[in-house]
């Protein structure tokens, strides 16, 4: 939500009083009277609160970045330093929550949010309360896997509950998943009562790291450390901690230059002796440090190619240089050489599904490969562009909805079929006229049903939530361009498939999605224009870029028809920007044949 007074943002939790009990208005009385007196930079600022006959409203600070949740789900797991940064700011902000008389009882990473700057703010009180003197709270509470074993037993608890789930989240951070994590909440309890969990050994942790999760992972709350002893624990006094971290850390690893001491000591090693292994620690380091279509988090570029190139230029000069001097490896990077393709690795994962025909493979290298021998060529200071291409009509995603944080991304189709990829990445369809469904498991193997009641029980599920997905898109959501003349698609064979999203990424910046047309779509938060490059075999030349400006007019040109007679500022910097996505999915994709 935006003040329009002065324009500053807010996130604002909605509560339906439809959906309370009057226990329930009780709970959420109790939130409010205990949030609003909390003001610490760690903690999430409640600014407002009101409510009226449908809702209660609670006005709190944005946290652009996320949570530490979402770090974990584009990461897998975080470097040590990384960890120490964190960790040191919610070992602060639960001190300083417990100096105020309030047991949080729901601390995860999930509730770890994160600030423009980056700063841990602990959010969601939802469960915490005020112990009442000298008597403990003993009910059951808080999320599974971050559960205390004293909570567990039904036994009086009380601050002790939070230490244990900071010892539990240093532990995801640095592995990857909580240390009692199972695939039943059965299993799940029964490790937590019984302590047992993988040690974290010395590829993952240095032994002060793994000490102080021992010492938080106690099984009995009179040995947990006090929040000020953890304050002064050699692994976050003694170890390197970042003054600070830059936000594309929330999807990539940082560069060396951040998890690095200023004055590291150079270490004679094999390692630091390799150069192909001083490459990939460079490498790792410079992967996306400027030209990243994944994690840019600003606005539409506005420098001129030559700035760029000469920036990338010199960042290739940095790294040759940095190459041939004397190399500086710390200890804690000699540890993770061998672990550091993992971090790519992971990436490609989440980017680029493991899909093994080259079909799908080769897509995003021929759309790379057509841009690339264009966009460089183009005149880009045109008062007009090309003549636009009238008679074909382009697919593009009008509508879609970002529901990864419990199933996956839904979106719609301009002939109106309806997908959702799920975080599983398979895939659910309707076809235009909503009457067939089409099922995709992750191996590529498509199931129609010609009617919703055929679909198996297994799929019931999902098929509710692209039910619900639909609904929504159909009821609340504006269609993202012009559909006058996409209402009717064109004429497909028997056993032609719906189109699928292939893989998505969202960032600040823009969503990017690429369906299995093939078509890449990428449309720009900051003014709502979208960019489409699709390959037309109707036309027969190749390449079609379609524009849809800001007041949803789409314009469609032939990409070499853009080579050959240039084009408006606007449309070439969003251009040269879908030229570096199709560079990087490019990459991924012969990264994963190789």
């Amino acid at each position: 939500m935006t003040d329009v007074n002065n324009g500053n943002q807010y996130a604002c939790k909605i509560i339906p009083k439809n959906r309370m009990q009057r226990i329930h208005m009780q709970k959420i009385a109790r939130e409010i009277m205990i949030h609003k007196e909390l003001n610490h930079v760690n903690v999430v600022q409640m600014h407002h609160y009101f409510e009226d006959n449908l809702n209660v409203y609670m006005l709190l600070e944005a946290c652009p970045r996320k949570s530490l949740m979402h770090v974990l789900k584009y990461r897998g797991k975080v470097t040590e330093p990384e960890a120490r940064y964190y960790m040191k700011q919610m070992v602060t902000g639960v001190a300083y929550i417990h100096s105020q008389k309030v047991v949080h009882r729901d601390l995860k990473p999930g509730n770890m949010f994160l600030s423009d700057r980056m700063i841990v703010k602990i959010g969601d009180f939802g469960l915490a309360t005020r112990p009442d003197g000298q008597r403990r709270r003993v009910t059951i509470c808080g999320t599974p896997n971050y559960i205390a074993p004293e909570v567990l037993y039904k036994q009086a608890y009380s601050y002790e509950a939070d230490v244990w789930a900071l010892g539990c989240i240093l532990y995801a951070l640095l592995v990857g998943q909580p240390p009692f994590d199972t695939a039943t909440l059965k299993e799940t309890y029964a490790r937590i009562c019984n302590n047992h969990y993988r040690e974290v050994d010395d590829s993952i942790a240095s032994r002060s790291g793994q000490d102080l999760i021992r010492w938080l992972l106690q099984s009995n709350p009179e040995l947990r450390p006090s929040l000020e002893r953890v304050k002064e624990h050699v692994y976050l006094t003694k170890e390197y901690v970042p003054a600070s971290l830059p936000h594309t850390c929330c999807y990539q690893m940082p560069p060396v230059s951040i998890i690095e001491p200023p004055s590291s000591p150079s270490s004679v090693s094999t390692v630091a002796r390799n150069p192909e292994m001083k490459a990939q620690i460079w490498q790792q380091s410079l992967v996306y440090p400027d030209v990243s279509l994944r994690y840019q988090q600003q606005t539409i570029p506005t420098q001129q190619t030559q700035q760029q190139s000469q920036y990338q230029q010199h960042l290739l000069n940095r790294s040759q240089k940095s190459l041939q001097k004397e190399s500086k490896v710390s200890s804690w990077l000699i540890r993770k050489l061998p672990k550091l393709p993992r971090f790519r690795q992971r990436l490609s994962s989440v980017l680029c599904p493991d899909h093994k025909k080259t079909g799908l493979l080769a897509q995003s290298v021929q759309m790379h490969r057509a841009l690339e021998a264009c966009v460089p060529e183009m005149k880009r200071n045109n008062a007009c562009n090309p003549p636009t291409v009238e008679d074909i009509v382009p697919l593009f995603v009008t509508k879609w909805i970002d529901y990864s944080n419990k199933y996956g991304l839904g979106f719609q189709l301009s002939d109106r079929s309806v997908g959702v990829l799920f975080n599983d990445n398979t895939k659910i369809s309707y076809t235009h006229d909503r009457r067939r469904v089409e099922y995709m498991t992750t191996d590529d193997e498509i199931t129609r049903y010609h009617r919703e009641r055929d679909v198996p029980t297994p799929l019931q599920k999902k098929l509710e939530l692209l039910r619900h997905f639909t609904e929504y898109m159909d009821d609340f959501l504006t269609e993202g361009g012009e559909l006058k003349k996409y209402r009717t698609p064109p004429r497909q064979s028997k056993n032609a498939c719906v189109p699928r999203m292939r893989r998505w990424l969202r960032t600040d910046k823009a969503i990017v999605m690429e369906l299995t047309v093939p078509l890449l779509q990428v449309n720009f938060f900051a003014d709502h224009t979208k960019m489409v490059v699709s390959q037309e075999s109707a036309g027969g030349r190749g390449y079609l870029i379609t524009y849809i400006d800001t007041g949803r007019h789409a314009s469609s040109y032939w990409l070499n028809d853009l080579r050959d007679l240039g084009c408006t500022p606007d449309l070439y910097e969003r251009l040269y920007y879908v030229c570096k996505v199709t560079r990087e999915f490019a990459e991924l994709d012969n990264n994963t044949t190789a």
